[in-house]
């Protein structure tokens, strides 16, 4: 039932369509600034995440990149950190719990926020707690969420011939979603 709204109620009649609207209208370097600054914003739980499966190294990197991109790259509009070679560690509290035995559990599907687990929920309100996260006002996390959102539905817009052509468009997204999480829990 939650399928069905998400798909042929929500996605087709606001999502998509706002999606659509929303790629053609923007510049690309606006685009481009504003998902800088929702990524820089994960920066400080990137570290922690990191450092909590042990990842030094990666850990020390999103700090490098918060700091510099926060700074140098006016608050994370500009990815300088990644032109100077320090590259992305994404990693969430999911993937740590994860990491550290934690199973799934069941797939959930949720009206509005599509699919997800009982780890991963759990790892989405722990990733929330981080700074910068805790001291953003009600606006900036409409906007940071807005943001997510539609880049997310952009960068899904190539991948709609598999779901229409697969034969239970339901159970696609399932297998995708859990091989997807594993794939990120196992570093590839």
């Amino acid at each position: 039932m939650a399928w069905n709204f998400n798909w042929e109620v929500l996605d087709q009649y606001i999502l998509r369509p706002v999606t659509i609207g929303y790629v053609t209208v923007m510049p690309q370097f606006a685009r481009t600034g504003l998902v800088n600054a929702t990524n820089n914003l994960d920066e400080p739980g990137n570290m922690f995440n990191n450092f909590f499966q042990g990842k030094i190294d990666e850990g020390l990197d999103s700090l490098a990149r918060f700091i510099i991109n926060s700074t140098v790259g006016l608050f994370g509009a500009f990815d300088v950190a990644d032109a100077m070679g320090i590259k992305r560690q994404r990693e969430n509290f999911g993937e740590v719990l994860g990491f550290w035995g934690v199973e799934t559990g069941p797939y959930l599907m949720f009206p509005a926020l599509g699919p997800s687990d009982p780890r991963s929920l759990a790892g989405d309100v722990a990733d929330n707690v981080y700074y910068p996260m805790t001291v953003l006002t009600g606006s900036m996390n409409v906007a940071r969420f807005a943001v997510s959102i539609l880049e997310g539905r952009a960068g899904l817009i190539d991948q709609e011939p598999q779901l229409e052509q697969a034969i239970d468009d339901y159970a696609f997204v399932k297998n995708a979603y859990f091989q997807n999480l594993e794939f990120r829990v196992t570093d590839g």
